[in-house]
């Protein structure tokens, strides 16, 4: 799988993002993490998408990694990843309360 993106330009972001995904498919988990770190370096603007998924991969991979001072932890991704779960779920029962009292 991997010879199948070694011929494109790395630095273009739609070609780490899908290979990112089909990494995610096999649970390559250091592949994704690796793929999500250099996307956030290509593409600041989308950041937090990208934290985001890089807090499930770290989730779902059991890396819990120790950093350098002035980095990220992997643990704040993961908290922005639950996090987001969270809001979701807040939005979810809300709209349920709310159609509840329609009836």
């Amino acid at each position: 799988m991997h010879t199948l993106f070694q011929n494109k330009k790395p630095s273009e972001r739609k070609y780490y993002r899908r290979r990112e995904k089909c990494y995610r498919e096999m649970k390559d988990w250091d592949m994704v993490i690796s793929d999500l770190r250099k996307l956030m370096e290509l593409d600041p603007e989308d950041q937090d998408d990208y934290k985001t998924l890089l807090g499930e991969a770290l989730l779902d991979s059991g890396k819990f990694e120790t950093t350098t001072k002035g980095e990220t932890t992997s643990v704040s991704y993961i908290i922005l990843y639950l996090n987001n779960i969270c809001l979701v779920l807040r939005r979810t029962l809300r709209c349920v309360f709310y159609s509840s009292l329609i009836k």
